[in-house]
């Protein structure tokens, strides 16, 4: 049964590039990674079927993604732009401008969707300098496929029912994220995102959300055997889930700007 799922889960993103390839005309595409399971395997399918690819990161000088994103890139043989992020650069106009953006589109200008926002700002701006026009991202899987640690404490049987609860949370995350790419006239594509790939994984058991592997319960674990099937390295199918505002520290250098 597995090993089916995995099949029908390989063939669906086929089926996305397949889609994304025939539409995209440009001489690059870029993409937005973070060393983590999910934009990896997006990497992966983005070098199967664009030879002129590049790769943004962004953190800290103390990011704990940069080392798993270096392995990704050499393992991809893709040029990877690392955007080094210093509290100098989170400046008051650049904060009132992310603030009024938020604001216009309804959204809680919390510190969470400030730090997501300021994220994806950045990247965009490193992207509009390398002449990118599609920026392709991981954004889906950690509500989809249990990524978060508020699902552990759901029971197995009520999970994909809390998860269509939180549904809604996706549409923002669209909305912010690609409220930021326009000021860079950059278009985000999340192939998680394909209506077609949401009902795929609501219909998933809970098992291939949460499952053990080498005796350890992994989040996520559908995209961690994908990705054993991709060949994707083994510390990123291992690397648990660490929320991108901490583990680039953007929330935390936010916060000693005294600005937010």
């Amino acid at each position: 049964m597995e090993k089916q799922i995995l099949l029908d889960y390989i063939n669906l993103l086929k089926k996305f590039f397949e889609k994304y390839k025939k539409k995209i005309k440009e001489k690059r595409v870029g993409v937005m990674i973070s060393g983590g399971i999910d934009s990896s395997i997006i990497a992966k399918f983005v070098s199967l079927y664009f030879k002129k690819r590049i790769f943004f990161t962004l953190g800290t000088s103390s990011s704990l993604d940069f080392p798993y994103t270096k392995i990704l890139a050499s393992h991809l043989k893709t040029e990877l732009k690392i955007i080094t992020l210093e509290k100098k650069h989170l400046t008051q106009n650049l904060i009132q401008k992310t603030k009024i953006i938020l604001e216009k589109k309804d959204i809680k200008a919390n510190i969470t969707n400030f730090s997501l926002a300021l994220g994806f700002y950045f990247v965009c701006q490193k992207a509009k300098e390398e002449k990118i026009k599609f920026l392709f991202t991981g954004q889906g899987p950690d509500i989809l496929l249990a990524g978060y640690n508020l699902y552990k404490q759901i029971p197995p049987n009520q999970l994909n029912s809390k998860i269509k609860e939180h549904l809604p949370l996706l549409e923002i995350d669209k909305l912010r994220d690609q409220s930021i790419a326009n000021i860079f006239s950059i278009k985000l594509i999340n192939p998680y995102l394909e209506k077609s790939s949401i009902d795929f994984c609501l219909r998933l058991n809970p098992s291939f959300k949460f499952n053990k592997i080498n005796k350890e319960i992994y989040e996520k674990y559908i995209l961690r055997r994908l990705g054993e099937v991709l060949g994707i390295p083994q510390k990123i199918i291992l690397r648990h889930k660490k929320a991108f505002q901490y583990s680039t520290k953007i929330q935390k250098i936010l916060l000693s700007t005294s600005l937010f």
